[in-house]
């Protein structure tokens, strides 16, 4: 019987088996662009090769750099029912 790994923090990073949801994000999204052009093949390559260049490039930024970097654009739907608007850059008290 082989042991279970199981983590030792409780902050570690979640998994898709062995991706991280930063990986699985361009390779998600090229997958349905894909489907929807009739180009799938190419797509998935290019959500491959996005991946790992993000990989590359979010090397030495905290996890779920991408995430934030999409609600910061406003591009991220939360499940609230209300958010602070993501272009308001300064927040005053009234």
């Amino acid at each position: 019987m082989q042991p279970i790994p199981f983590p030792h923090h409780a902050d570690s990073a979640n998994r898709l088996l062995i991706w991280t949801p930063d990986q699985i994000i361009p390779v998600s999204c090229m997958f349905i662009i894909g489907l929807l052009t009739d180009t799938l093949s190419i797509s998935i390559v290019i959500g491959l090769i996005l991946s790992w260049a993000y990989t590359r490039y979010s090397s030495g930024k905290p996890d779920g750099f991408l995430l934030h970097a999409a609600y910061w654009y406003g591009m991220l739907p939360l499940p609230a029912r209300s958010a602070i608007n993501p272009f308001n850059r300064r927040i005053l008290p009234k």
